[in-house]
């Protein structure tokens, strides 16, 4: 069959060549030699399988998102930095202290302090140091602790002003000062302020600025404490006394006396009374002794703030102190979104994406208060980042006291509760806070990015802040 191909005869020529080509097998490719040199496998240039196109389309499009929102996060903290690197070009005597501003910074609600720290060093104080700052911190971690801090930093200046003596002990911050004032030491002039992350830290920063200027300079006697009081009083008699004397008295005479008694009073000689504990404790062992009682240890110091000074519904009737300025803060509250909760992930996945938005806004508010632009407060600066409290965590809405029994209905109803109660102003308050803003074109002033040109406000005082750290 060899030399007929199809029943046709075929020529030698052309059957040598039917015959070659029968028994030559294709060659496979031989890839790059290098690869093959260095014992790589031949990869064949092919497209993956559908697992792979699918795998590698997710995980492709999720970093570059991570990797593109981030970059827009660094372009714009780049722009903001430069934005206030002016300042920090000014050279400043050994005798200045650069400017300083208060950072307050609260734990989140159902969550603890760290969230507030790592979003204040990832958004806030880059913009800070850019800007030549200095800061003091006031931390709370529970709620009130920021109130009673703000609160408590305006009553120190108060003291300071109307000339009444602190009866508390001096904090470090406090001795610092004196001594710098000792040796010459002063502060850099320009606008100090405030920046209140979170929308519960600035509800408690209103609260306390209002009860530091509107409220006593020392803590006000509880009414129930002062009806305790008057019940009863050490060392005098009273009817609860008288009954429990003479029922004591009655128990005495119907009391038969005792053989260690009547050996007290018998004046027999020959009566010898022997006590059986007295020769057992002599002949006792350390070891069958019975152990001393042991000391209770003192209970310890529950970490909560005191009851605010003044109650909101006492504003209209409290005198503003001659002490207080023209103008007050400027302040600014910084958004911190923080939410919890498994069914809340999709939502905490695309922020995660789209962090570059609230970054921008952070950075811009930062960079107002280092450029000293502030405005007057309005009215809806009171509702600033209000949308917040609907993603708080449901554990803060639930009552501290069981509003069923008489007891933990009172509590209830006395017990303030800053984060879900409305915020209540005064407008003698309002009308002198100040708030920092850009202006709405991104035009400075001059004088906003000459550091020797920045103005004083009439509310600079010294004090210390970080104080009311727990």
């Amino acid at each position: 069959m060899a030399d007929k191909v199809a029943g046709v005869p075929l020529s030698k020529t052309a059957e040598q060549t039917v015959n070659n080509g029968a028994k030559a097998a294709p060659k496979a490719a031989e890839g790059n030699p290098a690869f093959r040199m260095m014992g790589l496998p031949n990869i064949k240039a092919k497209l993956p399988s559908r697992n792979w196109m699918i795998f590698l389309s997710i995980t492709g499009s999720f970093a570059a998102a991570v990797y593109y929102d981030k970059r827009e996060t660094a372009r714009s903290q780049q722009k903001y930095c430069d934005m206030v690197a002016p300042l920090s070009e000014k050279i400043l005597s050994t005798t200045t202290m650069p400017r300083k501003m208060t950072i307050y910074l609260q734990a989140p609600p159902a969550d603890g302090l760290r969230s507030a720290r790592e979003h204040f060093y990832e958004y806030v104080k880059p913009v800070l140091v850019a800007g030549a700052m200095d800061w003091d911190v006031v931390e709370g971690r529970r709620e009130g602790d920021l109130r009673f801090g703000a609160a408590e930093k305006i009553r120190r200046y108060r003291r300071k002003a109307e000339g009444v003596q602190d009866e508390a002990e001096p904090t470090k911050e406090q001795i610092v000062t004196e001594q710098r004032e000792r040796v010459g030491c002063v502060d850099e002039a320009g606008v100090k302020g405030d920046l209140v992350i979170g929308r519960h830290a600035w509800k408690e920063y209103l609260r306390g600025t209002h009860e530091g200027w509107l409220g006593p300079l020392k803590e006000p006697v509880q009414v129930e404490e002062v009806q305790e009081t008057k019940q009863h009083i050490d060392g005098a008699p009273s009817l609860g006394d008288a009954a429990v004397k003479a029922a004591t008295d009655l128990t005495m005479k119907d009391t038969p006396p005792t053989a260690s008694s009547g050996s007290s009073t018998n004046t027999d000689s020959s009566s010898i009374v022997f006590d059986s504990n007295a020769n057992d404790s002599e002949n006792a062992t350390p070891e069958s002794l019975p152990e001393p009682p042991k000391e209770e240890e003192p209970a310890k110091p529950k970490l909560t703030k005191p009851d605010p000074y003044i109650s909101t519904s006492a504003y209209t009737s409290a005198l503003l102190p001659a002490s207080t300025p023209t103008t007050l803060g400027p302040a600014i509250a910084i958004p911190f979104p923080h939410l919890l909760g498994f069914w809340n992930f999709p939502i905490r996945i695309y922020r995660f994406l789209t962090r570059r938005y609230v970054a921008e806004e952070i950075f811009s508010r930062t960079a107002a208060a280092v450029l000293a632009s502030h405005r007057e407060f309005q009215a809806s600066d009171v509702d600033y980042l209000s949308h917040e409290e609907k993603e708080w965590h449901k554990s803060v809405r639930k009552p501290k006291a069981d509003p069923e029994t008489e007891e933990g209905a009172v509590q209830q109803e006395k017990k303030e509760r800053l984060w879900l109660d409305d915020v209540v102003v005064d407008d003698r308050i309002t009308s002198r806070l100040r708030v920092f803003e850009l202006p709405a074109d991104g035009q400075l002033p001059a004088s906003n990015l000459d550091p020797n040109t920045i103005q004083q406000p009439s509310w600079a005082y010294q004090g210390s802040a970080s104080a009311n750290k727990e």
